[in-house]
């Protein structure tokens, strides 16, 4: 179940807690909507699905973030995939530590900042990643604001954290 999908914890508190789902964005050209409709979003194998502007900074995944405007610069088109994703264990990446590598032994997901800031999810398994909507600049708080309704609802009928739980908006770590 997406919702419970469960994430190690380390320490004291040993055992698997609920992870939160998070609300992202995935910029991208109009050329690839279909594929993504019918196939959902892939993790690049260098092949049939690569990485359109570089190798994966922070990793060889899907990029996402919780900042549209990121995604909106990333779209060829201005429109862009919002979407409900399990980030679970996340790993600190850099670019350059971490350029075209694959998932970190141990995690569930990258975390990167862009130079001003804003955060990128990188996720390495296609079951992460559910695309909800095709936004523009016009509706994308619209569907926001649907997908938090949602993220409510589950959260309500299964004790699972909600996003703000867990995903920092920007490198300071302030929402």
């Amino acid at each position: 179940m997406l919702a419970r999908a469960p994430c190690p914890r380390s320490g004291r508190n040993k055992g698997t807690r609920a992870t939160p789902l998070a609300i992202v964005y995935h910029g991208t050209s109009r050329s690839n909507f279909r594929a993504i409709m019918e196939g959902n979003l892939k993790v690049p194998d260098g092949r049939s699905v690569k990485h359109v502007t570089d190798d994966g900074f922070f990793g060889r995944g899907i990029y996402t973030t919780t900042d549209p405007r990121l995604a909106f610069a990333y779209a060829k088109d201005a429109i862009v995939f919002a979407c409900l994703a399990l980030p679970g264990r996340q790993y600190k990446a850099t670019q350059k530590r971490d350029r075209g590598v694959p998932k970190k032994a141990g995690y569930d997901s990258h975390l990167g900042y862009e130079g001003d800031g804003a955060p990128q999810l990188v996720f390495f398994d296609t079951d992460q990643v559910l695309p909800c909507y095709l936004v523009d600049q016009r509706n994308h708080t619209r569907a926001h604001a649907a997908l938090e309704r949602a993220v409510k609802v589950v959260a309500e009928k299964t004790g699972n954290a909600r996003p703000s739980d867990g995903i920092p908006k920007n490198r300071s770590g302030r929402r």
